[in-house]
């Protein structure tokens, strides 16, 4: 019988039969060598490679990897969610103009929770904005000269 060691060297190992023979013979010596080498082979396959970041030319390549990559993204959100207890909202537009979307627990609740978070920092920016208005008038030297009038550079 041959085994293979992790040198990768294929040494032939004999057993005895109670009788005093070789066990199995040349046939079942080959197919245990051809199982060996296929071990090998296996062994030093190249595995998975990392692939280039580039736009994929091929349409139909693309649109495969757009769909792998898209439900990839959606598993690791509902993933995330599951595990932190967040709530997210995702929006993807494919190669041929289709929307996709995820959302826990929606996507339009998550969308309109964003959209007056936005208009509540805008209203705070103005509000701040007219507080350093205000500050500004009250002392003359504070103001830029180029809103000055003739009379206050005298």
């Amino acid at each position: 019988m041959y085994s293979l060691h992790r040198n990768g060297g294929i040494l032939r190992d004999c057993h005895l039969t109670a009788y005093g023979g070789h066990y199995g013979g040349e046939k079942a010596a080959a197919r245990v060598l051809q199982a060996a080498c296929l071990e090998i082979a296996k062994k030093f396959s190249i595995g998975r490679q990392k692939i280039k970041i580039a736009k994929i030319e091929r349409k139909n390549h693309l649109q495969v990897t757009f769909s792998k990559r898209r439900s990839g993204l959606f598993k690791k959100a509902s993933e995330l969610c599951t595990l932190c207890g967040v709530e997210i909202a995702i929006i993807v537009f494919s190669p041929a103009g289709k929307v996709f979307s995820f959302g826990h627990p929606n996507v339009e609740g998550i969308i309109d929770r964003f959209f007056n978070e936005l208009e509540g920092e805008r209203k705070r920016g103005e509000a701040l904005d007219d507080m350093r208005q205000a500050s500004q008038s009250q002392f003359w030297w504070e103001s830029p000269v180029e809103k000055m009038g003739f009379d206050e550079l005298q």
